[in-house]
C-alpha cells in the first residue's frame, strides 16, 4: 500500500481527535441536538439538520472522508454517551 493511502487509512481508522473534540466540547454539543455534524480533526467543519448538507459542505471544503455523526435530541435522564 502506498505510504499516502496508508496514512489516510490509520487516520480515518484512529480519529483520535475528533473524539477528543467530542469529549472537549460536550456543552458546545449541547447547543446542537438534532443536528448532523462534520468533524476534522479538532475542527467542526459544519452542522445541520440535514445529512445532505453536512456531508456536501465538508466534501466541498475538500475532506475527502469525512467523520459525520448525529447529535441526538436531549431526553431528560439521558445523555449521548460521551
Amino acid at each position: 500500500m502506498p505510504n499516502a493511502a496508508r496514512s489516510m487509512s490509520a487516520m480515518v481508522s484512529s480519529r483520535e481527535l475528533e473524539m477528543k473534540w467530542l469529549e472537549d466540547n460536550k456543552e458546545l454539543l449541547a447547543t446542537l441536538s438534532g443536528k448532523w455534524i462534520a468533524l476534522e480533526g479538532g475542527t467542526l467543519v459544519g452542522a445541520d439538520v440535514e445529512f445532505a448538507k453536512v456531508s456536501d459542505k465538508a466534501r466541498s471544503s475538500g475532506i475527502v472522508s469525512p467523520f459525520i455523526l448525529y447529535v441526538p435530541e436531549s431526553v431528560p435522564g439521558s445523555s449521548i454517551g460521551l
